[in-house]
C-alpha cells in the first residue's frame, strides 16, 4: 500500500513540473521563458550561400593598381601599360633613373609579391594576404546578412561558415511565403565596397 502511495506521489508531482514547465510555450507569461524550437521543429527558411572570395582579391590588385598610379603621377615616375591580367598588375617603367624611388613605395606595400625583370614589374598578392583578404571577405559577408535579418525583425537568426567560403543562413519562424520572399532577398542583395586613392 506504501508503495502504491510513494509511486502515486512521484507521478502526480512529476505531471505537475511538466505541466509548469509546458504552460509558457501555451501563454504569454513572461515569468517563465518559453521553450524555443529550433529549424526542424517550427520549420523556416534554410539556405547555403557561396562568398565569391576571388572577387575580393580582384578589388585588392585593383587598389593598388590605384595607388600605384597615384603614387607615380604624383611624384612624376613615368609607368606604361598599367593592366590587371589574372589578380596581377603588371605595368613597364619608363624612366630606369626611377627606379629606386619605385621600388622604395612598392616595399611599403604590405602583403604583396612584387617580382621585376629589368624595367618590366609584376604585382600579386602573397599566399598568406590572399588567405587573409579571403577569410575577411567571409566574415564580412556573415556580418552583413546579420545586419540585415535584424533589420528584418526574425528572432535568433543563425548565420555560420561551412567550408572555405560557405556560408549557412537559418531562420525559425518564417512561415509565410512573402516572408521568406523578403528573407531571401535580403540575403541574397549584393553588397560592393568600392575602393579610391583620396588625394591629399
Amino acid at each position: 500500500m506504501k508503495k502504491t502511495n510513494s509511486r502515486l506521489l512521484i507521478f502526480v508531482v512529476t505531471t505537475l513540473i511538466g505541466l509548469i514547465l509546458c504552460i509558457p510555450s501555451f501563454t504569454d507569461a513572461t515569468f517563465f521563458s518559453k521553450i524555443k524550437l529550433g529549424l526542424d521543429l517550427q520549420g523556416g527558411l534554410h539556405m547555403t550561400l557561396g562568398v565569391k572570395t576571388d572577387e575580393a582579391i580582384s578589388a585588392r590588385m585593383k587598389a593598388v593598381a590605384l595607388s600605384l598610379k597615384y603614387y607615380c603621377d604624383k611624384n612624376d615616375i613615368l609607368i606604361d601599360n598599367l593592366k590587371i591580367e589574372q589578380d596581377k598588375v603588371l605595368f613597364s617603367l619608363v624612366d630606369k633613373d626611377a627606379k629606386p624611388k619605385l621600388e622604395e613605395f612598392l616595399k611599403k606595400e604590405s602583403g604583396m609579391d612584387v617580382k621585376s625583370n629589368t624595367l618590366e614589374y609584376s604585382i600579386g598578392v602573397t599566399p598568406g594576404e590572399a588567405k587573409i583578404i579571403r577569410e575577411f571577405a567571409i566574415s564580412q559577408a556573415i556580418e552583413t546578412i546579420r545586419n540585415r535579418l535584424d533589420l528584418f525583425g526574425l528572432a535568433e537568426p543563425s548565420v555560420t561558415k561551412v567550408g572555405e567560403d560557405g556560408i549557412v543562413v537559418e531562420l525559425p519562424g518564417v512561415k509565410s511565403q512573402a516572408e521568406e520572399l523578403r528573407a531571401r532577398e535580403l540575403i541574397a542583395k549584393t553588397a560592393k565596397l568600392e575602393l579610391s586613392v583620396v588625394s591629399d
